[in-house]
């Protein structure tokens, strides 16, 4: 056709770009021959078009690049060094950002050929400017440019250079090493004066290697950006990156460690304020670093910085005092180094012992009010001795800080020894000793919080008793000490019969009405204690502020069955007292610790009704069942003693309701079915408990299926025309499982609600229709689970296997329908255990039932074995493969316009022979596999009339008039993986030159697979590039798709 056009002297040149694009939408050989052909005739081949492109262009504008093609206008001397009207190259172009990644050995071929990898364009970018912004992952290719001579130093319009621009992407560290040790400038400034090393800094990529290998690249340590900021102070903020030799380097450069930035902060302050090392420190120091200078920023000064450091020691501190350290200089929060050294865990004896010999200030206060000697009392288990000092030197214990809490506050609120307690209250004088009238905010004072803690003794109680302190002194919310140790779980005996000597308040209460019984009745006390508190005139009838009495307490937390057969036959409790919610002590006894004995301790008692209702119109029938770990037997004993299983609360809600809401114990819903529960009882709001038991979203299939078993109806909604569906679709994330298992048992996914919605219109107005869930969960409804249920009865009806194996198999068969791989080697081992006709036989089912165009292909080496097995077959396979047939005849029907490409082209699926299976681990494999099948047959490949091949006219797709075929995920997933192969697997043989398509486009892909598997396209919504692209493809694929299948079709299982 080219010949002809050149005999008939037409207007051949490449600013026609019709003639042009039509020659590239050619497969890769046809293009080639074109191509070649155009070359010998004379042609011009540098002429440009209105843009200034060349050939060369063009062909880089290509998104898939022959090099071939490329070659062939380089050998005939096509400029490749033309600039374009926007002063792009060829070159320039193919590393554009529209383009994938370029290929090297195109890159290799274009420099071959003296392409100049530095002519800058319009705007002064080269090509490194292209690589570095959108393809600086690739290692491999910025290396060989910059072999060959790319500039790394070269600054476009903005100033960045590519090596600036490489810095600012999250680029290997190796990479930004090599390009240094190239010659990259690390010291060349953009247009808004930033270095590459400020982004070096900010992304994290700094290493030791790297600011060595960055010094001595001669980076410049004393650059100022925008921000007042030099590169050292950067460097400085690493500091914990940095070491010896690196400093020594950086004050060869003359660098001024007392230099300030606009904060008035030094180099110095930066580096200590980072945590370097003391060896640093102390090589600062000896190079005559400051360390007084303050900033305004904080006001802190070096010392200030050092003292906070977790690695100080006695040596370091001395050095700083040789160097003029203040110990007292405050900050702007009147903080001085010595209050960050007693804050220090770090601190030790020695190193305080100098400290006051440098007349550090133990009283000094802080912006909140603290001392040292607060940090210091505020430790776990301070020292001993550190103590004493402190007290030598006239440490304030009564001082106070913004919140009134002295040290002695601080100290008691850590467990404090009888040592500890005894160095305070044994201080010569008396007015230095703890101050027992000193409360805190809370109106707390220090016996308060040591009556919290777990070293409280009769010794140390007494030791409080008599420096002035005493059991009455009520804090904020009314508590006194004595509430504070009846709550300690450490109380005994002993403390609390020494307390009730002192104090005669035992029924005092607090703002929320509770008294030191209540509170002790929480902590599981023994019977000895309670015997103690009721003979000491403690009122176990007291309420609180919700009514609750100290039985009710005991009730709750308690378990020994002493304590209520004390109360209740010596002491005559009231059991019936109610709380706010009506609820007597035997309700909270429910909760947690019930057992028969105790049960049969209240029923023996007159005045106890076990059908007490509360507020809610609830039993404790109700709190037992819905407690921790409800038992049979006690379930058994409630039911034995009257209680109506089906009783119902206000809102006529059974107890059923409330397991299949937050208990859905299989275990449990057996009994109360075998116990006469209604299982179809509504509530108020027409909810049954099979809708509960949806709306909680619980796992455990066999829940749900136990129910299925028990003849419920799926479909039965509430008082808002809701099924189970619109219930399970509540939540953004659905069980997946559960949805499957609710349509497999006939579950309607088209049922609408009182708003005229369907479960999944109503789950994607709820959540949207980009939620990650919706695509999963639309595509599982659009199921005929109804069809599949069908086939599978027909299969087993027809199946020679027994009952038991039946049940086996249908269980586990599920997951062949939709959930196969996620149940790979439970199929395999249940179907082991069966005959291998069976085995055969039913794989075979599931393949073709799921899509009737998939069959399973089995070679065998004996053709006599072949007739015998046939003969043998019959009566077991052929009836099964009659009704089989019958079943999915309107499927096949509906789907006419396929073309079978394989040896039985023209025949239909019918009369298939069984064939003994001689080795079925194969088919195993095949399944643990995930469906990549190499031997499917047949397949829809009708692929002729796909577009519409017109000059005058833009490309179109013709549409097929059937509707798409609803198939399965993992089906789709399977064709996808195979017509993947087709285009993209270099490992087969039947496909030549398969490199011409190795870099389809995701967006042409996909579009192209939908129409492989539905033959609907909506046209108007394609671009026009994805148009060229299937076109392409297209005619690519009909040249090679015969031998294809043959490759696919002799790779047997």
């Amino acid at each position: 056709m080219i010949e002809l056009f050149i005999k008939k002297e037409c207007n051949l040149n490449f600013r026609n770009r019709n003639l042009l694009q039509r020659v590239f939408s050619n497969n890769a050989q046809h293009r080639l021959q074109s191509l070649q052909c155009i070359s010998h005739q004379g042609i011009d081949l540098n002429d440009l078009d209105k843009e200034k492109k060349n050939i060369l262009h063009h062909l880089c504008l290509k998104r898939h690049c022959d090099i071939e093609v490329f070659e062939l206008f380089l050998k005939k001397g096509v400029n490749i060094n033309q600039q374009d009207i926007y002063g792009d190259t060829a070159i320039y172009i193919l590393c554009n950002k529209r383009s994938p990644t370029p290929d090297l050995e195109l890159i290799k071929l274009m420099v071959k050929y003296r392409s100049d990898l530095n002519i800058r364009n319009n705007r002064n970018k080269t090509i490194l400017h292209q690589i570095c912004l959108y393809h600086y992952s690739n290692d491999r290719l910025i290396k060989y440019l910059i072999d060959k001579g790319a500039n790394l130093n070269q600054q476009n319009d903005d100033g960045d250079t590519p090596f600036l621009i490489l810095c600012q992407h999250y680029t290997q560290t190796e990479l930004i090493k090599y390009c240094i040790e190239k010659g990259a400038n690390l010291n060349l400034q953009n247009n808004q004066q930033i270095t590459p090393f400020y982004f070096l800094w900010k992304l994290n990529k700094l290493t030791t290697e790297l600011i060595k290998l960055c010094i001595k690249n001669n980076l410049n340590l004393h650059f100022t950006d925008s921000q007042s900021n030099t590169n050292f102070q950067y460097l400085c903020r690493v500091g914990n990156l940095l070491d010896l030799e690196i400093i020594k380097q950086c004050l060869k450069k003359k660098i001024d460690l007392n230099g300030r930035d606009k904060f008035l902060k030094t180099n110095f302050n930066y580096l200590c304020e980072h945590k370097i090392t003391n060896e640093l420190i102390q090589y600062c120091l000896l190079n005559d670093a400051n360390i007084n200078v303050i900033d305004i920023h904080g006001g802190n000064s070096a010392f200030h910085y050092i003292c906070q450091n977790k690695e100080i020691n006695l040596e370091l501190l001395k050095l700083c005092f040789k160097h003029g350290a203040k110990i007292n200089q405050k900050n702007n929060n009147n903080m001085t180094p010595f209050h960050y050294l007693t804050k220090n865990n770090q601190l030790d004896l020695l190193m305080l012992k100098y400290c006051f010999t440098k007349n550090a200030k133990i009283n000094l206060r802080h912006k909140h009010g603290k001392t040292s000697f607060h940090y210091i009392c505020q430790k776990k288990n301070p020292n001993l001795e550190i103590l004493k000092l402190c007290l030598q030197k006239k440490a304030k214990i009564n001082i106070q800080d913004n919140q009134n809490k002295t040290p002695f506050h601080f100290l008691c609120q850590n467990n404090p020894t009888i040592d500890h307690l005894n160095l305070f209250f044994n201080i010569i004088n008396k007015s230095d000793r703890p101050n027992a009238l000193l409360i805190d905010y809370f109106h707390k004072n220090s016996f308060h919080y040591f009556c919290r803690g777990t070293n409280i003794s009769i010794g140390t109680l007494n030791l409080f008793l008599k420096h002035g302190y005493n059991l009455y002194q009520t804090s904020q919310y009314n508590n006194t000490p004595f509430h504070y140790i009846c709550s300690n779980p450490n109380v005994n005996i002993e403390l609390i019969n020494y307390c009730l000597k002192v104090y005669n308040k035992i029924n005092q209460q607090n703002d929320a009405n509770e008294t030191a019984f209540h509170l002790l009745c929480k902590q599981n006390p023994d019977l000895e204690l309670i015997k103690l508190f009721l003979n000491n005139n403690a009122n176990i009838e007291i309420y609180n502020y919700f009514n609750q009495t100290p039985f009710h307490f005991l009730c709750l937390n308690n378990s020994y069955y002493e304590n209520f057969q004390y109360l209740i036959n010596e002491k005559k409790v009231d059991i019936n007292i109610l709380d706010n919610n009506s609820q007597t002590p035997f309700f909270y006894l429910c909760q947690n610790f019930l057992t028969i004995p105790l049960m049969e301790l209240f029923l023996n008692l007159d005045q106890f009704d076990i059908n007490h209702k509360d507020n809610k119109n609830q039993t404790a029938f109700f709190v037992y069942c819905l407690s921790k770990d409800p038992q049979i037997p006690i379930l058994k004993f409630f039911l034995q003693n009257g209680i109506d299983i089906n009783y119902k609360d206000y809102s006529s809600r059974t107890i059923l309701h409330y397991i299949c809401q937050f208990n859905p114990d299989l275990e449990l819903i057996n009994f109360f079915l075998k116990n006469g529960s209604n299982i179809y009882q509504p509530d108020n709001s027409q909810h049954t408990p099979f809708l509960f038991l949806c709306k909680s979203q619980h796992s455990n299939i066999n829940v749900f299926n136990f129910f299925v078993q028990n003849s419920i109806n799926i479909n039965q909604t509430n008082n808002l025309n809701q099924n189970c569906l619109h219930l399970l679709l509540k939540n953004e994330k659905p069980n997946i499982a559960l949805l499957i298992f609710l349509l497999e048992n006939g579950a309607d996914p088209n049922h609408k609600n009182h708003k005229k919605k369907t479960p999944l219109i109503k789950y994607k107005h709820s959540f949207g229709k980009e939620n990650e869930s919706y695509r999963k969960i639309e595509e599982i409804l659009k199921i005929n689970w109804n069809c599949l249920q069908q086939d599978f009865n027909i299969f087993f009806q027809n199946s020679i296997l027994t009952d038991e194996q039946i049940k086996d198999i249908k269980i586990h068969s599920k997951f062949l329908e939709f959930r196969l791989q996620t149940k790979f080697q439970e199929i395999k081992t249940i179907l082991e255990k069966y005959k291998k006709e069976d085995i055969f036989n039913f794989l075979n089912w599931i393949y073709t039932s799921i899509d009737p165009r998939i069959k399973i292909q089995i070679n065998n080496n004996n053709n006599n074995n072949n007739n015998n097995n046939n003969n043998n077959n019959k009566d077991m396979g052929m009836n099964m493969d009659k009704d089989m047939n019958n079943t999915r005849r309107n499927i096949i029907n509906n789907n006419r316009n396929i073309n079978f490409m394989d040896k039985n082209k023209n025949k239909k699926m019918k009369n298939r022979t069984n064939v003994k299976l001689t080795n079925y681990k194969k088919i195993f494999n095949d399944i643990l596999s995930k469906f990549k099948l190499q031997n499917i047959s047949p397949l829809n490949l009708s692929l002729q009339k796909l577009y519409k091949d017109d000059d005058t006219k833009d490309f179109t797709i013709k549409l097929k008039k059937n509707k798409p075929i609803k198939v399965h995920k993992f089906i789709l997933q399977c064709r996808s993986k195979l017509y993947q192969e087709m285009f993209l697997n270099i490992n087969n043989p039947g496909i030549k030159e398969i490199n011409d398509y190795s870099g389809l486009s995701l967006d042409s892909f996909k579009i192209l697979i939908k129409y492989l598997y539905t033959g609907k396209i909506n046209r108007k919504k394609i671009p026009l590039y994805i148009k060229q692209e299937l076109r392409d493809a297209i005619e690519y694929f009909q040249l090679n798709i015969n031998c294809s299948l043959n490759w696919l079709m002799n790779n047997e299982i």
